[in-house]
C-alpha cells in the first residue's frame, strides 16, 4: 500500500523539524492532532501505513507541517512572496498607504538581490 502525501512529509522531516513540530503541535493545537503525528511518526519508522478515518484531520496536519516549515523559510524569494501576500492582505482591507509601503519594499528586496522575475510577478 502506498504512503500518503502526509506520511511521506512527515518522513522527509530532519530531526530538528520533528521536534519543533511536535512541540508547537502539543502546545498550540488539540492533543488529538498530536496523537495523530505520534501515530504517523510511530508508524513511518515501522514502514507501516496509518488508515486514516478523518480526511479533514489529515488535510489539516498536512497544512500544519507545510506552515511550520514555511515559517522558518528564509530564502530571498519567499520573503518577496510573503511581502507580496502581505500587500494583497492590506489592500483587501482598504489600507493602501500601508500596502504601498509593503509592495516598495518588495520590489527594493527584488532588486537588492536581482529577482526580476518576482518584480514582473508583482505587476499582476
Amino acid at each position: 500500500m502506498e504512503k500518503s502525501p502526509l506520511e511521506k512529509l512527515i518522513k522527509s522531516l530532519t530531526r530538528g523539524e520533528l521536534k519543533t513540530f511536535s512541540l508547537s503541535v502539543k502546545n498550540e493545537k488539540s492533543p488529538e492532532y498530536y496523537n495523530l503525528f505520534k501515530k504517523i511518526k510511530q508508524s513511518s519508522d515501522k514502514k507501516k501505513t496509518v488508515v486514516f478515518k478523518n480526511a479533514q484531520r489529515k488535510k489539516y496536519l498536512y497544512d500544519s507541517i507545510l506552515e511550520s516549515l514555511n515559517k522558518k523559510t528564509n530564502s530571498i524569494d519567499a520573503n518577496i512572496l510573503k511581502k507580496l501576500l502581505n500587500t494583497e492582505t492590506l489592500y483587501k482591507r482598504q489600507l493602501i498607504k500601508e500596502a504601498w509601503k509593503e509592495i516598495n519594499k518588495a520590489q527594493k528586496l527584488a532588486k537588492k538581490h536581482e529577482r526580476f522575475g518576482l518584480l514582473i510577478f508583482e505587476l499582476y
